[in-house]
């Protein structure tokens, strides 16, 4: 049930992409794409399918025209506000409404082959990486909207060996110092402090961050496509600070593994937890008293002098790949290497001076209190 003031109950499933027809297309459709209990489900809906159906038809064109009306195609990795009413002929809708007016129907049918598991301890990485999916097409009859039966889809790369998973190394072996695990040895680990944490919907979550291995729990880091040579560029700094033998309190994030795949290709890092308040971006607010400021601006100095001192550059240097932890301390994470404009120039890329840049933009953001003059 929804809360007291009649809210509905959230929907059992993650909506993961949509995608319509142009205005200027022959035939009229949209397909959604939703996570249901670890398996992807995509509801295809077309109004050629739609049989003395006027009610429904009409509908149809209410949540086509607010699917047009957002858009870019939706993917949750660059999500919209979907729950803001778009123009559309008729009563506002929004694109949840649409997802609970097409996949609803489906439900019934889509459990019948993604039950939730019956044990949440026993979901690994291998669960997200390389799901399930389903098409099904839903049509219209008398004003009652019909599910099609479900046609499964080959998973991605199945005529070959898949990426992540086959036993025949097809590409020259990647290797590394650190130990190297695979995506099912790694338990995925969510609890309250997520922001999409449901207890019965562990598989629906959006991207898991903490996995447990070996009865301790890190923080994972994905690298793709596997073999991404930015990834790669990352472990082998991390490799270049593991050898530094930097003390301990020296905060910056530290590698455990890697996560890699059949092929022995890099699919992603294992990296120690820090009790993390916020990044530093987030964490700086007008009210910050000096004294954390100063205190944070000192720490951040200290670590990059540390680091370079070691011959170890930073890169991507900017309030977002700083950690202020629940102790009030400041990290320097993030070893990928790249710039962001406006806190180092692309020519100071990768460079001892591209770092001191970042630093210097930083110091000023920490100073003017993060707000407006922020580069």
């Amino acid at each position: 049930m929804g809360d007291d003031l009649g809210t509905p109950p959230p929907p059992r499933y993650r909506i993961v992409s949509y995608i319509s027809s142009n205005e200027d297309d022959d035939n009229d459709w949209f397909t959604l794409e939703i996570r249901l209990n670890g398996v992807l489900f995509h509801v295809g809906v077309r109004l050629s399918k739609f049989r003395n159906s006027p009610t429904l038809t009409q509908q149809f064109h209410q949540y086509l025209a607010c699917l047009r009306a957002d858009g870019d195609d939706y993917d949750e990795d660059n999500s919209a506000d979907m729950e803001t009413g778009q123009e559309a002929p008729g009563p506002a809708v929004t694109i949840i409404d649409c997802f609970s007016w097409a996949v609803d129907p489906c439900l019934e049918l889509f459990e019948s082959v993604a039950p939730p598991p019956s044990d949440v301890s026993s979901v690994t990485l291998r669960d997200f990486f390389r799901p399930e999916s389903f098409d099904c097409q839903l049509g219209a009859v008398d004003d009652h909207l019909v599910p099609g039966p479900l046609e499964h889809r080959a998973l991605e790369g199945e005529e070959t060996p898949p990426p992540g998973f086959e036993d025949e190394p097809k590409h020259s072996p990647w290797t590394t110092t650190f130990p190297s695990f695979r995506a099912s040895q790694l338990h995925v680990v969510v609890d309250e402090t997520d922001w999409d944490y449901s207890p019965n919907n562990i598989l629906n979550i959006a991207n898991p961050v903490r996995v447990e291995i070996e009865g301790k729990i890190y923080y994972f880091k994905a690298v793709q496509p596997p073999g991404d040579s930015i990834g790669q560029q990352e472990v082998k700094t991390y490799e270049k600070i593991a050898a530094a033998g930097l003390e301990p309190d020296v905060r910056i994030s530290r590698l455990y593994g890697v996560v890699v795949d059949g092929n022995q290709q890099l699919t992603g890092l294992l990296l120690h937890l820090i009790p993390m308040h916020d990044t530093l971006e987030y964490a700086l607010e007008p009210e910050t008293p000096p004294s954390l400021k100063q205190r944070w601006a000192e720490q951040i100095k200290e670590t990059l002098a540390c680091l370079h001192q070691n011959g170890i550059i930073w890169g991507d240097a900017k309030p977002d790949n700083i950690i202020i932890d629940t102790d009030r301390n400041a990290w320097i994470v993030d070893f990928g290497g790249g710039h962001t404009q406006g806190w180092v120039d692309r020519a100071n890329m990768g460079t001892t001076k591209g770092d001191l840049e970042g630093l210097e933009n930083i110091l000023e953001f920490i100073s003017t209190g993060g707000i407006e003059d922020s580069p």
